[in-house]
Order: structure tokens, then sequence, then C-alpha cells
């Protein structure tokens, strides 16, 4: 019901909620109501009527996370747009950092076998994203900071990415072949095998994580952290060059930046068409950073970023999807031929390059709706109130 962005955000709001806020019981029914647990049982655990809890849930379902209210998890911005970006962006940083101080532990907790494995997913998911960020801010903001520092942490966030990346590739190709095995188009040959062949999955992603917990727990990623607060914390200069005036407030780059990573995505338009999966996953890439660079200023930006924000999002759930299914294949493409459930694998194939064409479909009339001249006034229009 959930996906693991939504959880992720009630999972937070849930911890960081006070017990008599509002809306705490309603992210709590929906967070137990995607664990299975009955309604029943949901409406005494929170302290509700079932009418109520199963009421909620139908809501949830037709609309989505819009049930709340839009403002509800976005913390306002700590500065407005005539602070320096430089300044901005370390107080961007701040905020990623706290967001990896929240998911990290629940990282290493997922190696405990007891652990919520949905939890742990969501966990390893989040964190991962909240990385990205960071990666995403020091990249657009380094040629306004110390380059040569930043660039060098950039590069080891990437490294504490990859120990994270087997596990949260492993979860999706697990749970998307545990799906397949129950699908009734199989005999029961069919099933027997996909069974076989999602136990040896599920092994190997047992070992990945203890592996990751491992990795993610060696005391360098939290030197490096330290470093980025170092850095996060520290008070900017106005910069200067030789007495020449300098743009250096955020509404003076801002739009600069914002065009400029839209250049970037827009230069994708004639390759797709015959595009191998690597150069989709490009895309995907490049729609992120405009993502990330939209959502670290939404509050500044006028209405209209909204509606984008929510097209990208909606893009990149697709792509995330094409991408999965491009990892699916490439995991099943070096199997050895006597691996358990053998006869499963050219069926999960022929299914994940199906997906792959059906995501390809689905995506064309955002691509669309991208090049044409209404997406590009309503990113004017969010931006012109800078």
């Amino acid at each position: 019901m959930l996906t693991l962005d939504d959880r992720a955000i009630l999972q937070h709001f849930v911890a960081r909620s006070a017990p008599g806020d509002a809306y705490l019981r309603r992210a709590r029914i929906l967070l137990l109501a995607d664990e299975g647990m009955p309604p029943e049982r949901i409406a005494a655990e929170v302290g509700v009527p079932v009418v109520q809890t199963r009421n909620f849930v139908r809501a949830f379902q037709k609309q989505g996370m819009v049930v709340f209210p839009v403002d509800l998890f976005k913390p306002p911005a700590p500065f407005g747009p005539e602070e320096p970006l430089s300044s901005a962006a370390r107080q961007i940083a701040q905020r990623q950092l706290e967001q990896i101080s929240f998911w990290l532990p629940q990282v290493l907790a997922a190696a405990d076998a007891a652990a919520d494995a949905a939890s742990g997913a969501v966990a390893v998911h989040e964190l991962r994203k909240t990385i990205r960020q960071l990666r995403t801010a020091i990249r657009l903001f380094a040629p306004y900071d110390d380059t040569k520092r930043l660039v060098s942490c950039r590069r080891k966030l990437r490294r504490l990415m990859i120990c994270l990346a087997d596990s949260r590739d492993l979860t999706v190709f697990t749970a998307g072949l545990a799906a397949f095995s129950e699908e009734d188009g199989l005999s029961s040959q069919e099933r027997v095998a996909a069974g076989e062949l999602l136990g040896y999955w599920q092994e190997r992603l047992a070992t990945v994580n203890v592996t990751m917990c491992q990795q993610v727990s060696h005391r360098r990623w939290q030197k490096l952290l330290d470093e980025i607060a170092a850095w996060a914390a520290a008070v900017d200069q106005r910069p200067s060059q030789d007495g020449a005036v300098v743009a250096y407030r955020t509404h003076h780059l801002l739009p600069a930046l914002v065009y400029h990573q839209v250049a970037a995505v827009r230069a994708f338009d004639e390759l797709l068409p015959t595009a191998p999966l690597a150069t989709w996953h490009g895309l995907r890439i490049q729609l992120k950073r405009l993502r990330y660079l939209l959502e670290f200023f939404e509050p500044l930006l006028a209405a209209s970023a909204t509606e984008l924000l929510k097209q990208l999002k909606e893009m990149l759930e697709l792509l995330g999807a094409l991408n999965d299914a491009r990892v699916g294949l490439a995991l099943l493409a070096d199997l050895p031929a006597d691996v358990p459930g053998a006869a499963a694998v050219p069926l999960y194939q022929a299914a994940l390059e199906a997906r792959v064409e059906q995501y390809k479909l689905e995506f064309d009339p955002y691509w669309r709706a991208v090049n044409q001249i209404a997406w590009r006034q309503k990113l004017a229009m969010a931006l012109v109130v800078l």
C-alpha cells in the first residue's frame, strides 16, 4: 500500500511527533495497515473506532498522501532568497546530515535477524536517497566554496552509497520475484522453481545485509560526516574577485542553476527512442538532480513548483521501476546454470523485459510534457518570484 518514500515520511513523522499531534494517529494507522495488521487490531492499538480506521485506509488507497495537509511533512526553509547561496548550501547540508543521523542507526539495526524487514528496507532506501541529496547539493554548490575539499567529500559519500547498493537492489529484486512466484499464470512446477530461486536470493540478501552493516558501521564514515558538518557550520564570507562585483545571493544564482539542470535533462530527448537502458538510467540521474534542486528551494518558489515536483516524482517512480528491472535482468544474466530454481530464470527474465517496454510506454506522455512550452512556462513562473 505504501511506497518506500511514503513509509519513510510517515515513520519519520511518527518518530518526531508529540503524543498529542493531530495527525499522529492517522500516520500510525497507515503504517500498521501496511504491515498487514487487520483494522480491528489497528483500532485497538491506536485508540480509534474500527469504522474510522477502515474509512481512513480506504481514503488513502484512493487519494494517497493528499489525505494529509500539503505542508505537514515539509520543514520551513531556514533561509530567504537574499541569503548567500553558499550559506543556503550549508544549511541544506545540515538538514541532510540530520536525516542521515536519523536513518543510519536503523540501517545498522537491519543486521538483526529479528528486525522488521520492511523497516530495514525503508531505512536503506532513505539513507541512500539522503546521501544522494547531499552529494547533489555538494555538486551544485562546490563552485561557490572550497571546491577541492567538497569534491573529496562527495567522492567518499559515493563509496558509502556503494556499501548500501547491493542490499537495496537485492531487497527490491527479491520482493519482485516473490510477487512473480505467486502469479496465477504459472504452472505448479514453475511456481516451485520460482520459490527455489527466491530462496537462493533471500539467502544472498541475508549475507549482503550482514556485510553492509559491517561496512557502514566503520568509523571512517562518521569521520566523513563530521568533516561535512564542520564545513556546514562554518561562517560564510562575501566572495570577491579583485574588486569586481560578484553575484552571490540565492535569488541571483538559483534561476541559472535550475535552467542549467533543465538543459542537462532535455539533452536526452533525441537519444531516448533507441537508447539502451544505461542511457535511461543517465536520464534518471539528471532528473533526480533537478528534483532535488527544486526541493531544496521549494519554499522560496511560486506555487507552480509544487506541481512540477509532483510530475518529476511520478517520472522518477517510472524510471526507478525501469532501473530495477534493468538491475534484475543483470542479476539473472550472471547466474550459474545450476542455480536452484534455474527453470524459473527465463520466465522471470521475460517478465522483466516486458515490464521494461511497458515502463517506457508509460513514461512517454510525461516526457512529451516536459518538452512542451506549457511545462517551461510553469517552471518560469516558479522562478519569477526570486
